[in-house]
Parts: C-alpha cells; sequence; structure tokens
C-alpha cells in the first residue's frame, strides 16, 4: 500500500515578511495592513473577500496551488505538523 499526502509548505510570520507573505507565498490574498506584530491578510471567501489576521510568530500554510490553508499558531504547528525532508531528485 502507498500512503499519499497533498503538498503543504508553512512560512511563519516574523514581522518583516508580511508583504512576502501576501504577495509571492500565497497566490490568492491581498494585503491590507502589517504593522510587525500583525498581518492582516485579504482572502477570498466565496462570495466575497474577508480579513485574516495573522499575529507575530503564527504559521501560514499553503496547498500546492499557492492557495491559503490554514493560519495556525506556532505551539499547535510543533505539535500537529511533522516537517518531511525534500525529496531526492529522480534519476535521470
Amino acid at each position: 500500500m502507498v500512503y499519499v499526502t497533498e503538498r503543504w509548505e508553512a512560512l511563519a510570520y516574523d514581522g518583516t515578511n508580511g508583504e512576502h507573505i501576501a504577495t509571492q507565498f500565497l497566490g490568492d490574498v491581498g494585503l491590507l495592513s502589517d504593522d510587525g506584530q500583525t498581518l492582516v491578510l485579504e482572502v477570498p471567501i466565496w462570495p466575497s473577500r474577508e480579513p485574516r489576521d495573522v499575529p507575530l510568530g503564527y504559521v501560514v500554510m499553503r496547498g500546492g496551488d499557492g492557495a491559503l490553508r490554514q493560519i495556525v499558531p506556532p505551539d499547535v504547528y510543533a505539535r500537529d505538523w511533522y516537517v518531511l525532508p525534500d525529496p531526492a531528485p529522480a534519476p535521470s
């Protein structure tokens, strides 16, 4: 039997990388504000867009398509998620 899962990627908000998270890490959000303590993202929630707060230290998670999946506190991330090593390159 083979186990498979969707690829998710994670990036912690450190107070200086809010613009990167909003404009490069995530592909489906807007940047509403970033004061170094709280990043506020504008997230598409059908049928409109809604603000989502990302407090300092929280982890932003995206799916393989770049879409926001979750925003989690660092202790929850450490407890509930496991980081896999990058896979080996395919043989040529």
